[in-house]
């Protein structure tokens, strides 16, 4: 965690960019997207909290409520374009013109590339990538914003039986590098993040989908108990104190920045063992061996 005096030192930047309109994050049932949106609501945005769980969502929307800002709610489904357009409408006219707008929206399916389900693949696609830009058209009409997209770091180095979600994680950093460029060449008052999260304990691994009853319960364990994952609401602490700091690439937990460093001096065959060896050194550091 970080110490309260970098806290209070991004507040001002947060609570300056709440003052300019409000926040809208999807995937906002849990996870991530729960932490940025409470974490916002903390900082003054009004909310406007889009998720495909009902429950989970209502959670989030009485967390957020008990901060004291407005917050508006929606059931919807990102990989519905049309639905996403029009909620951006919606937003617009309800709340204003969003000043932070953060696409957690996500899932994944874990399998080998020759047993995959190739609707789910599609699946992971839409909802990782699609509807990104949404938003952004009236952050530039209003002549500032955040617009942050959740990557992985699995969109730096990709990971076998995730080929669907490190290519939709690709996706999402290929495409918000070349928007950034894009808008910095035409000197775009919107600034957008790409934010590389490495294992966050969230929901994601439990709302999988698996073609193999194995991997599921490989995959469960090594997620719940071995990994050294970094919690919501530190991820969430890291992403909005990047926004406040204006930096285009946010990496979230040591496992992250690891796996970043093994993609930019590796290649090849060598890579692998590289991670693996990360991986190990990190699940040492989280769970010594005892001392006889």
């Amino acid at each position: 965690m970080r110490s309260r005096s970098s806290q209070r030192a991004v507040l001002p930047a947060l609570r300056t960019l709440a003052s300019a309109g409000p926040a809208v994050v999807t995937g906002a049932g849990s996870g991530i997207g729960r932490a940025i949106a409470v974490a916002a609501a903390d900082a003054g945005f009004d909310v406007a909290l889009v998720d495909i769980d009902d429950e989970r969502l209502a959670v989030t929307a009485a967390r957020c409520r008990d901060r004291g800002g407005r917050v508006v709610v929606d059931r919807l489904d990102v990989a519905d374009r049309p639905a996403v357009l029009a909620h951006a409408e919606r937003v617009e006219a309800d709340l204003g013109a969003p000043a932070l707008a953060a696409t957690a929206a996500g899932t994944t399916m874990v399998a080998l590339v020759e047993n995959e389900d190739d609707d789910a693949a599609r699946r992971v696609l839409a909802v990782n990538w699609y509807g990104v830009e949404a938003y952004l058209p009236r952050m530039e009409r209003r002549g500032r914003g955040s617009l942050v997209t959740i990557g992985s770091a699995f969109g730096l180095r990709a990971s076998p039986l995730q080929s669907a979600y490190s290519a939709s994680k690709f996706a999402v950093r290929g495409y918000t590098e070349a928007l950034q460029t894009e808008l910095i060449r035409r000197s775009s008052p919107v600034r957008v993040h790409c934010v590389h999260p490495g294992a966050v304990r969230t929901a994601i691994a439990d709302d999988a989908v698996y073609t193999d009853d194995a991997v599921r319960r490989r995959t469960t364990l090594v997620f719940d108990r071995l990994l050294p994952a970094t919690s919501p609401s530190s991820a969430a602490e890291t992403v909005l104190t990047g926004v406040a700091r204006g930096r285009r690439r946010i990496l979230v937990g040591a496992d992250a920045r690891l796996i970043d460093v093994a993609a930019r001096v590796t290649g090849g065959p060598g890579r692998h063992r590289l991670l693996t060896a990360c991986t190990r050194a990190l699940r040492r550091a989280r769970h010594p061996s005892p001392t006889t």
